[in-house]
């Protein structure tokens, strides 16, 4: 008789099951390794060709600030990681970054990269020409990120598919990527009052769950009920 109680109970825990699923939080626990971008939040993030480079201190340049790196894979305590992508003008470029240094996000980030030219001017002394319209020699090259060397300042750039270094100028600046941060503004929750904390369920549903919470003891009085019937045919 147990057996068979259980056994009629069971669709009714079924739907009380189903019935608070929803508010269940989901159970995903994520990993900076399953992620794909992250985020360059200070102007210190170094971009290394190697770990021993990494190891020693020894980086590439800064990468730009408020800007991304496409994680590639995962090793130990560096990232390897790539920046830009190859263009008329630009070059992907790959290395290793520090993960304590990067805040890896759960998004495709809409610019994650940023793509900015310098132009150099050179004076020809000895430039041909009675007009000197060649003492002039004016190259464009694409910005990478920084580098510092003592009071000295840098400037990691592409030229004619050539990494190499120039002096930083002076009024050289770039445009900030604000899309971590419009994605991550703080907003104020709402106060609690009475109302809203028991809006987790609607009316409906509290009166549903209290039907069914009065007929388990009413379907156990039915079915533990006892026969009526003798356990034995009377003699007449």
């Amino acid at each position: 008789m147990k057996q068979f109680f259980f056994t009629a109970l069971l669709p009714f825990f079924y739907l009380l099951y189903s019935f608070f699923a929803p508010f269940s939080p989901p159970a995903y626990i994520s990993r900076a390794e399953d992620y794909s971008y992250a985020y360059v939040p200070t102007e210190h993030v170094y971009l290394y060709s190697d770990v021993e480079d990494a190891s020693s201190r020894r980086g590439l340049f800064r990468l730009p600030c408020t800007y991304y790196v496409r994680i590639l894979s995962s090793a130990g305590e560096y990232y390897r990681v790539e920046y830009l992508s190859d263009g008329k003008s630009t070059r992907q470029v790959r290395g290793y970054c520090k993960k304590s240094e990067l805040i890896p996000v759960d998004y495709t980030p809409a610019v994650p990269y940023l793509y900015k030219t310098l132009e150099l001017t050179y004076t020809l002394p000895d430039a041909s020409g009675k007009d000197g319209s060649l003492s002039l020699l004016k190259l464009t090259c694409a910005y990478y990120g920084d580098y510092t060397d003592g009071t000295d300042a840098y400037c990691y750039v592409l030229l004619n598919d050539e990494f190499g270094y120039i002096p930083r100028p002076a009024n050289f600046s770039f445009e900030r990527n604000t899309e971590y941060e419009s994605r991550h503004q703080t907003v104020t929750p709402p106060a609690k009052t009475p109302q809203t904390e028991s809006a987790g369920m609607a009316p409906g549903q509290i009166a549903l769950l209290v039907l069914l919470c009065l007929l388990v003891p009413a379907i156990a009085a039915l079915i533990l009920r006892p026969s009526k019937r003798p356990p034995y045919e009377t003699e007449e």
